[in-house]
């Protein structure tokens, strides 16, 4: 026969009486219930007691969950274990009612004295049934541990035998014969049980949280057991240096690690940045071809001479981020499907991919003020166009639902400046970057009126505020990213982040 050393009420006959069925590894039980404590029972009926009756986020979650779905069968038993009179035909909400009324009545603090009286001839009914095979569980858990020679064996096994083999006599008394003086028990899995129990023997010295006289620490995982006071002190004193000595060891180990992963995160800083520089020259004279292929530059500048492909260089990222920017860093800029100028001039956005971030702007046509209010569409309603006048209007929005329409200031027109607003991504894992404040914004302004270089500053919560980087045309065409304004927004963040969870 095989035996569960483990657990071995595992392998024993339950019993049942009087409704209640009953094993050592479950307590009793009704159907599946087991008795729940007067705080849970409360914190179950009332929910919004949970956090303070409660311990623990995981417990409280767990205790929220089953709360939802309290069951007649669960306040059925709860009646039961308490010794309380109910009907199996009664409505949930009146065993409720009557759970409730239990409760304020204190009438949950303990089973009754009859209901303890059947427990206890459970109790007593176990053991003479299963008499013979707890003898044969507990003849095969000695022979067991007689075979084991290693002290520490011997305790992980059963700390029970263990201090009984050690240092206590036939009576359960510490033998001052046989204990020794000390023992080192610090390899003992289960450290805080085995101190506890030795705790509770008159003369046996325990020493399992040495402090080095301070009792605010540290404190050091030791356990060293015995009968004279000065040898456990003296081993215990020998273990903390050894694990002071091991502390130290690793602190070294750890600060050559992060200056061995420093040194290489500046060496692979330089090559890469060296990498963009070698990959900018041939971006650069397809630059300068791009320049010298258009007309003599307007004395009126028009921002619709903005749109095109523009290699980006921006050294906070790719001096923070080297390993995101291999590819290099680009922005289209182009005319923008999801907006109309009623005034008819362009709309224009740009689609970044800046290594560890990457989306769209929406700019504001010159004339226009970045620090104005921005409604935009709205998420998840991306297919509707909106409209904006770009000079000093009001702006109208196509339904009435999109609420009161902000007025702008009036601002100076700088016809080679462009502010605008971002939402992105995070490109390690893929996170939305909710712009709650209205920080994520930035302007752009170009260096003269063939739209072909500029000078930028953005923000950002990844990078910081004020970030510059510049960008030079390489195309006077380009193709986006395909992202829609909608498809970065709040909603959509709540919406991946349940999907992660």
């Amino acid at each position: 026969m095989s035996i569960d050393l483990t657990n071995p009420s595992d392998n024993l006959t339950s019993i049942t009486s009087h409704g209640f069925t009953y094993n050592p590894s479950t307590g009793a039980l009704i159907g599946d219930a087991s008795r729940d404590p007067e705080s849970r029972i409360r914190a179950l009926l009332f929910p919004h007691l949970i956090p303070t009756l409660i311990k623990g986020k995981r417990a409280q979650k767990q205790a929220e969950k089953e709360a939802r779905r309290l069951t007649k069968k669960w306040i059925s038993a709860q009646h039961k274990h308490y010794g309380l009179p109910f009907k199996a035909t009664a409505k949930v909400d009146d065993l409720r009612a009557s759970l409730i009324a239990a409760l304020e009545a204190r009438k949950l603090k303990s089973p009754p004295a009859a209901v303890q009286e059947i427990l206890k001839g459970l109790e007593e009914e176990y053991k003479r049934k299963n008499a013979a095979h707890l003898a044969a569980v507990n003849k095969t858990r000695h022979e067991a541990f007689a075979a084991l020679t290693d002290p520490i064996d011997a305790a992980n096994y059963n700390f029970k035998l263990f201090l009984r083999r050690y240092f206590l006599d036939s009576t359960g008394r510490l033998d001052i014969k046989k204990a020794p003086a000390a023992m080192d028990l610090c390899r003992v899995r289960d450290r805080l049980q085995l101190a506890a129990a030795a705790k509770e023997i008159p003369g046996l010295h325990v020493d399992d949280a040495h402090d080095d006289g301070a009792h605010d620490g540290p404190f050091y995982n030791i356990l060293v057991v015995g009968k004279d006071q000065k040898s456990v002190r003296d081993i215990a004193r020998i273990k903390v240096e050894e694990i002071k000595r091991e502390r130290r060891q690793a602190d070294i180990r750890r600060e050559l690690e992060v200056a061995s992963l420093k040194e290489r995160f500046e060496r692979e800083k330089e090559q890469t940045i060296k990498q963009l520089d070698d990959d900018f020259r041939p971006l650069m004279e397809s630059h300068f071809a791009l320049v010298k292929s258009l007309p003599k530059p307007s004395t009126t500048a028009s921002v619709a001479n903005a749109k095109g492909t523009f290699h980006i260089r921006c050294p906070e990222i790719e001096g923070s981020w080297p390993d995101t920017c291999y590819d290099g860093l680009t922005l289209v800029i182009r005319d923008d499907p999801e907006r109309t100028n009623t005034s008819g001039g362009p709309c224009l956005r740009g689609d970044f991919e800046f290594g560890v971030l990457s989306g769209i702007m929406h700019f504001w046509l010159p004339g226009e003020d970045w620090q104005t209010d921005y409604d935009g569409p709205d998420e998840d309603s991306s297919d509707e166009e909106y409209e904006f006048q770009s000079l000093n209007k009001k702006r109208r929005k196509p339904t009435a639902s999109r609420g009161p329409v902000s007025k702008k200031r009036a601002v100076a027109a700088d016809s080679r400046k462009l502010h605008f607003l971002w939402r992105g991504r995070e490109s390690g894992e893929g996170e939305i970057q909710v712009d709650y404040q209205n920080t994520n914004k930035g302007c752009i302004e170009f260096r003269d009126n063939t739209f072909t270089v500029f000078d930028a500053t953005w923000s950002a919560d990844l990078l910081g505020d004020d970030i510059k980087f510049c960008g030079h045309k390489t195309s006077a065409s380009g193709k986006g990213n395909g992202i829609r304004w909608g498809e970065l927004g709040e909603k959509a963040y709540r919406r991946a982040e349940i999907s992660r969870w």
